[in-house]
C-alpha cells in the first residue's frame, strides 16, 4: 500500500521516528564492512564444505565522527593475491583495522552474510575469536533501519503494528532493497560504470588468478578494490542521506 501510494502520488516515504530510532544505536567509530566470497562447488581449504562462501576480499570505510569519512583515505581493504588460502591473513587484517577497544559500531548491507563469515572464521581460527566474536557484538544492519527490520527493532520494543511496516521507500527503488538500488537515491554514483559491478563478475574474476601473470592479477585486484569499496562507501552515503532526511 505504501509503495503503490509512493508511485500514485510521485512522493517518497519515510519514517522518520523508527530511522531515528535505530541510527541511534550506532556509535563511532563505524566501520562500515563487506566481504566478498567464492562459491566453491568443492571445498579449497581446511574446514570449508561443499559451497562454501569462501572469503577472498574485505573493503572497510572508517568513519570516526559524523561526516568525516573520505572515498579513499578512510578505506581499508584486503584482497587475496593469488588462488591460495589466504583466510587467516584476511582475518588478522581485518581484526586489526576494527578497533571496538572504546566501543563503536560494525555497519554492514544484509547482516546474515557477514555474520555467518565471521561464525565460519571463528570456527577455522579459533585464536581469533576473542577478537572476531567482539565483531558480532557489535555489528547492526543497515538494511534493517532502511527497510523493516522486525527483529532489530523488536529488541528495542516497538510496537507490534510498527514492526511489519516498512521505514523508507523511494520510487526509483523498483520494490527492491539492494544497496545498488539505493545508492542511486542518495548520490549520483552507480555501478554501470564499474569494470566488475556484481559479486557474481568479481567471483569469476578472482577464479582467473589461476591462470593469469602477475600484472593481469594486479588490475584485477584493483578494480575489485574499487567494486567492495563502492560498497561500503554507498552505506556511508545511504546512512549520512538518512541523517539529512530525518532532520
Amino acid at each position: 500500500i505504501i509503495q503503490r501510494d509512493c508511485y500514485d502520488n510521485k512522493v517518497e516515504y519515510i519514517d522518520k521516528e523508527k530511522i531515528k530510532l535505530g541510527i541511534e544505536q550506532i556509535k563511532y567509530p563505524i566501520y562500515h564492512l563487506d566481504f566478498e566470497a567464492f562459491n566453491a562447488p568443492l571445498p579449497r581449504f581446511f574446514g570449508e564444505k561443499p559451497f562454501t562462501q569462501s572469503v577472498f576480499q574485505f573493503s572497510i570505510h572508517v568513519e570516526r565522527s559524523e561526516n568525516s569519512c573520505d572515498l579513499i583515505k578512510d578505506n581499508i581493504a584486503f584482497v587475496a593475491d593469488d588462488f591460495s588460502d589466504q583466510r587467516e591473513k584476511l582475518v588478522q587484517q581485518m581484526v586489526k583495522a576494527i578497533d571496538l577497544s572504546e566501543g563503536g559500531t560494525v555497519l554492514v548491507y544484509n547482516k546474515t552474510f557477514e555474520y555467518n563469515r565471521i561464525l565460519e572464521f571463528i570456527s577455522y581460527f579459533p585464536q581469533y575469536q576473542k577478537s572476531l566474536k567482539k565483531i558480532l557484538d557489535h555489528m547492526i544492519d543497515l538494511e534493517d533501519i532502511i527497510h523493516k527490520g522486525k527483529k532489530f527493532y523488536e529488541e528495542l520494543g516497538l510496537e507490534e503494528e510498527k514492526l511489519e511496516i516498512i521505514n523508507f521507500y523511494n520510487n526509483s527503488q523498483g520494490g527492491r532493497y539492494s544497496i545498488k538500488k539505493l545508492l542511486p537515491v542518495f548520490s549520483n554514483l552507480s555501478y554501470s560504470e564499474l569494470d566488475i559491478y556484481n559479486g557474481i563478475v568479481a567471483s569469476a574474476n578472482y577464479a582467473k588468478f589461476r591462470y593469469l601473470e602477475k600484472e593481469d592479477i594486479e588490475e584485477i585486484i584493483n578494480n575489485l578494490k574499487i567494486y567492495c569499496g563502492q560498497d561500503t562507501w554507498s552505506m556511508v552515503l545511504i546512512l549520512q542521506g538518512l541523517k539529512e532526511k530525518i532532520a
